[in-house]
């Protein structure tokens, strides 16, 4: 018998960010139905199923967005044949065109359809276009606010300009996709090795003091942790200054300890 065959209730969304109003929806429902689409993201493809504890599946937009609102209802009970309740939220749209919404939803499920009202913190209405447009302009704390969690972006080790470890403070360089980056600068973060999560500082931007290559890089504080291969993740704490060019690299050198030391306040 398939998983799916058992479920009798599903929260659909894109999930993206699996943030505090998205947390409302999941508590509701047995299982996830992930609408995916090919963007900028906060929690690409499998990892929002890092974020809970229900299962997750996914269906890509592209293959169903020619559906009407009544083939896709059709859909959903084709594939969770026990399916009883579907929560969605209140703005949920879906079928061609966006043609329908959380009411015909109702009208076109002969089982309960239960509808998450606006969720707002601080006077935000919590939506993952939001919490993109803080990372937007480097406000680290309010979107992790609205996330309910520190923001975390993962990426493979690859080889750098090797100047760190020489001239100025040794970094792992990541290779990160698919994320939506936020404002170019360096923040105070912490980086997972492993199962271990460290202090550290990092940088994301145009290294525009040197080559003028985009890079993400980061340095763990007062830890040598010698050669690392693999996937690292960071976790973004606080924006500590935005991106700027240096005169020389003594200059930016200077600089960086600054930035470590306002990284150790961040993270007591």
């Amino acid at each position: 018998m398939k998983l799916n065959n058992t479920i009798r209730s599903i929260a659909i969304g894109s999930f993206d960010g699996i943030h505090i109003a998205h947390q409302r929806l999941i508590e509701e429902a047995e299982a996830i139905v992930v609408i995916e689409r090919n963007s900028g993201y906060l929690t690409p493809g499998y990892k929002r199923s890092l974020y809970t504890s229900k299962m997750c599946f996914f269906y890509h937009f592209d293959k169903i967005r020619g559906l009407t609102p009544k083939a896709f209802v059709a859909k959903l009970k084709e594939d969770f044949p026990a399916l009883e309740k579907i929560v969605v939220g209140y703005d949920f749209a879906f079928g061609k065109e966006k043609a329908g919404d959380a009411a015909h939803l109702g009208e076109l499920f002969d089982g309960e359809v239960y509808i998450v009202k606006e969720v707002s913190l601080e006077g935000v209405s919590v939506h993952s276009r939001t919490i993109k447009a803080y990372l937007r302009h480097g406000e680290i704390e309010m979107a992790n606010r609205l996330l309910g969690r520190a923001y975390r972006m993962d990426g493979e080790v690859v080889r750098g300009q090797g100047l760190g470890r020489e001239k100025l403070v040794p970094t792992l360089n990541l290779d990160v996709c698919h994320y939506q980056m936020p404002l170019e600068g360096v923040y105070a973060t912490r980086t997972k090795i492993g199962e271990v999560w460290l202090k550290s500082v990092s940088f994301l931007g145009h290294r525009v003091t040197t080559d003028g290559s985009y890079a993400v890089e980061t340095h763990i504080i007062d830890n040598d942790i010698g050669e690392i291969n693999g996937r690292v993740w960071i976790a973004f704490k606080a924006l500590i200054r935005e991106n700027r060019k240096f005169e020389s690299l003594e200059a930016l050198k200077v600089q960086i300890a600054e930035d470590i030391a306002k990284a150790k306040e961040e993270q007591p």
